[in-house]
């Protein structure tokens, strides 16, 4: 699952070139460089992936780990309170493209893991069917 996040993100942002191991965003092109590593991790907590797991992944210390998911309850409370009040696209501004770039990587998971579901649940049914 780790893998298809990270894919998610490499989908989704522009990566520095030195540093998209680390699936730093290139400032040149991106709010911030830590935005993709803010909602890679983000993402990761809300699948259930450990957060020694993706320390390992990203070359984190657990302090850094820790900015990063306050960062990303931080600008989750943002959003919501920003789509509560009825301004999320109001302002084109860090929110809004963090808010726009959660969705693009979520949808991607989604579509991605459900693809993957649906086709090992289409390979168990032949084998069951094969077995009758």
């Amino acid at each position: 699952m780790i893998d298809l996040i990270a894919d998610s993100i490499r989908n989704h942002f522009i990566l520095d070139p030195l540093r998209k191991d680390k699936l730093m965003s290139d400032d040149n092109y991106e709010d911030s460089s830590l935005l993709s590593v803010v909602i890679f991790v983000g993402l990761c907590k809300q699948h259930g992936i450990e957060e020694e797991d993706i320390c390992d992944y990203l070359g984190l210390e657990p302090i850094e780990y820790e900015s990063k998911i306050t960062r990303f309850y931080s600008v989750m409370d943002k959003i919501s309170d920003r789509i509560e009040k009825g301004t999320l696209g109001s302002k084109r501004d860090y929110t809004y493209r963090a808010h726009v770039k959660y969705n693009m990587c979520y949808k991607f998971i989604s579509n991605r893991a459900s693809q993957a579901k649906g086709k090992e649940l289409h390979q168990w049914r032949n084998l069951l069917r094969d077995n009758e």
